[in-house]
């Protein structure tokens, strides 16, 4: 999804895994269309927009936009509370500046992803001797340790090691 100008989905709502993650990263997301697979057409060039209301739209071709910066100084706190959703640890103090009560959801796995080059879940099928995709990369990353289990826990879960790994073993 990093790649991606713009997503749209067939299936889903606000709160989906493609929501999400889209909305973290800041890439333009419509979900839940129930077509959009049989009516966008591969190659084909489109203009997705998340800027007029509730509503997404896409146009066809290439569509002018203007960018409007707003200064974050500026924003007053909502009445609503409103609390983030981290995932990547380099946008942690840019998040920080907009108004919120605090982090609703941190995704760990990709804060661990982020920190170690590793998946939780790609070293968990690799312990359990399951065949996981780009596993080879994963091994040069472990050069030194046992196993999967022994890399995830000194790399990722250094201060705590030995509780968290009591519980994975």
């Amino acid at each position: 999804m990093k790649k991606a100008a713009a997503v749209v989905t067939n299936k889903g709502g606000r709160t989906c895994h493609a929501a999400i993650v889209a909305r973290e990263i800041g890439v333009s997301t419509i979900v839940g269309t129930s077509n959009a697979m049989q009516v966008l057409q591969e190659g084909s060039e489109v203009t997705v927009c998340c800027a007029e209301g509730e509503t997404g739209y896409v146009y066809q071709g290439q569509i002018d936009f203007e960018i409007e910066s707003i200064d974050l100084q500026d924003l007053q706190e909502p009445k609503t509370k409103l609390f983030m959703n981290v995932g990547n640890p380099e946008q942690a103090f840019g998040l920080a500046a907009i108004p919120n009560q605090g982090v609703g959801l941190a995704r760990m796995e990709f804060i661990i992803n982020n920190h170690i080059k590793a998946h939780p879940m790609a070293l968990y099928d690799m312990q359990q001797g399951r065949y996981v995709k780009g596993s080879e990369k994963i091994e040069q990353l472990m050069q030194g340790f046992a196993d999967p289990l022994s890399f995830f826990c000194r790399q990722a879960l250094s201060r705590h090691r030995y509780d968290c790994c009591r519980v994975l073993s």
